[in-house]
């Protein structure tokens, strides 16, 4: 059965078998102060395997071990004064497809897998919506599953 989270103003239906987490970003510690160049902003992680307790907001190193049928999704989430700038000026997602994909889009190239990255703002905050797939091969139907979780978060407007 498909549970649903929530924190932080986000909101994802995570489905059966699948694994996720929305909190501040792990990156950097609770104390952490500006000049640490770290971020304490809210990421979503969803993942078709188990997400490891320790990760980066896009992965990290844990990707090297995602199998070929793996998905994994992360929604970070930047300052809101980046809300609207050139980066983040499309409004909302866009539809993830199999053809938006490529090996170069990974953060960390990995042999045979591939990603997709979408910069875009909502109700005054901005984001990254960032998808690794574990082969590139399989773009098309590992981007519908992609797909259907990215169509399940919400996201709260800027208070």
């Amino acid at each position: 059965m498909s549970r649903t989270l929530s924190a932080h103003g986000l909101r994802v239906t995570v489905p059966t078998g699948w694994d996720g987490a929305i909190s501040r970003s792990l990156a950097v510690s609770a104390d952490a102060d500006e000049d640490s160049g770290g971020t304490v902003n809210p990421v979503l992680h969803v993942a078709s395997f188990a997400l490891p307790a320790v990760r980066g907001d896009f992965g990290g190193d844990f990707l090297m071990n995602m199998g070929p049928d793996d998905v994994f999704v992360a929604l970070v989430e930047y300052d809101r004064s980046s809300a609207g700038t050139p980066l983040f000026d499309h409004v909302g997602p866009r539809t993830i497809h199999g053809g938006a994909f490529e090996r170069e889009n990974m953060h960390r190239p990995i042999q045979g897998q591939s990603g997709h990255q979408q910069f875009y703002s909502v109700g005054g905050r901005a984001f990254c919506l960032y998808v690794a797939i574990g082969s590139h091969r399989r773009r098309d139907r590992l981007s519908r599953a992609a797909a259907m979780v990215a169509a399940t978060i919400a996201i709260d407007p800027a208070d």
